[in-house]
């Protein structure tokens, strides 16, 4: 009973397989022949390119045409091909000159820049000089205005450029009175002095000393002693000084008479005022050499008769002592030993102008070298002026400086 079923159920199968494969094969064939005209219609087709007429052959013309037309293409071809080719060239133009454009734009900006740096930088560096001078400037003010101290001790020779001539006129030659004229071409002076420096700008001094006729037998003698407040201009080796001395003495106006006799004429105090102006060379802070040219005016406070001779009050012309008194300018040359105040500092020679800017990058170049290698020539010069000035301590020091820096024995 199984078996038979089964058998029924195969048989059933195999019928409908059979069915399935009748109804294919004429698809399958149909297929085929749709394929092969399709694979062969190239082959028929090139075989037949410029054939115009269809008759499946070339004529002469036709092969003519065909060699044209295909000469036309390849030169269309290469048109294209050389339109490409141009079109790639001038991109690439265009790109190079994009990429130099940008070049020059970015280095026209680096040159502003290192430009806008470098003028930064100059005027950094002269606000800091500027600053710095308006320091030492203010420094060297207030060491002006403080107590500095030096002193010094010294020796005083010149001349009086008078002959007397005063005395001469209304006091000597005069028929009243026995004395002979004085025959002087001035008078020798020489003086002993003594300075103090209140401050750097400030000095005050005592002084004594004489003034003598020389080369007559009546002449002119005084010894005096006073003051004389100053005020002084310093600079590295040099001073200039004002000063006004004053002073008290006793003066002998004597000659001899007719009959020879010495020892006749006045004597009495006085007073001399003299302004000056002195110019003062320090080679060292321990010694200088002052050259002082002065107006020196004496004047008689009272006078007695020695040996005989007439009273001031009854010669003609004559009012008290006034026919004593006289004026004249004077020169002398002295030095003085001691310790002088710290000199200002010695002036630098004059900085070498920048150089000038040349356009572009070398030229920025150029000038930025310039500029350090001025800076550099500046910071040197700075250095050399700084050790000599820290010799100059150093041998003021060892000169036995006691207040304050003083200035050595020169750089």
């Amino acid at each position: 009973m199984n078996v038979r079923r089964f058998d029924v159920k195969r048989s059933k199968m195999l019928w409908a397989l059979l069915a399935l494969m009748m109804v294919c094969a004429p698809m399958g064939q149909a297929f085929a022949q749709d394929d092969a005209p399709a694979a062969e219609a190239p082959a028929e087709e090139a075989g037949l390119e410029g054939d115009t007429d269809g008759d499946g052959e070339l004529s002469e013309e036709e092969k003519t045409a065909l060699e044209e037309k295909k000469a036309a293409e390849e030169a269309a071809r290469k048109a294209e091909e050389e339109r490409k080719r141009k079109e790639e060239e001038e991109r690439k133009k265009q790109e190079e000159a994009r990429k130099k454009a940008e070049a020059e734009r970015k280095a026209a900006e680096e040159a502003a820049r290192k430009k806008a740096e470098e003028e930064a930088r100059k005027k950094a560096e002269e606000e800091r000089k500027k600053a710095e001078e308006e320091a030492r400037q203010k420094k060297e003010q207030e060491e002006l205005n403080a107590w500095w101290p030096g002193y010094g001790v010294g020796l005083n020779v010149g001349w009086l450029f008078t002959d007397l001539a005063e005395m001469n006129g209304v006091v000597f030659d005069v028929g009243s009175n026995p004395i002979e004229p004085a025959d002087a071409a001035g008078l020798l002076r020489i003086e002993a002095d003594a300075d103090i420096y209140i401050k750097r700008t400030t000095s005050i001094g005592v002084f004594g000393g004489g003034m003598f006729s020389l080369g007559s037998d009546t002449g002119f003698n005084l010894v005096y002693g006073g003051l004389e407040p100053a005020l002084v201009f310093p600079s590295y080796r040099f001073e200039l000084i004002l000063g006004l001395r004053v002073g008290l003495g006793a003066y002998a106006f004597e000659g001899t008479n007719a009959a020879g006799e010495s020892g006749v004429g006045y004597e009495g105090l006085g007073a001399v005022v003299e302004p000056n102006l002195t110019l003062r060379y320090i080679p060292t802070r321990e010694f200088w050499v002052d050259f002082r040219l002065g107006f020196m005016q004496f004047i008689a406070f009272d006078a007695s008769e020695t040996g005989g001779a007439t009273p001031l009050g009854q010669l003609p012309g004559v009012t008290g002592e006034n026919g004593l008194d006289f004026a004249a300018p004077s020169f002398t040359v002295g030095f003085q030993w001691g310790a002088i105040p710290k000199r200002p500092p010695q002036p630098k020679p004059p900085a070498a102008p920048p150089a000038e800017e040349e356009g572009g990058e070398e030229g920025e170049g150029g000038a930025e070298g310039a500029g350090e290698e001025g800076d550099a020539k500046d910071k040197a010069a700075d250095d050399k002026g700084g050790d000599e000035g820290a010799k100059e301590d150093a041998g003021e020091d060892k000169g036995g400086e006691e207040g304050g820096e003083g200035e050595g024995d020169g750089a």
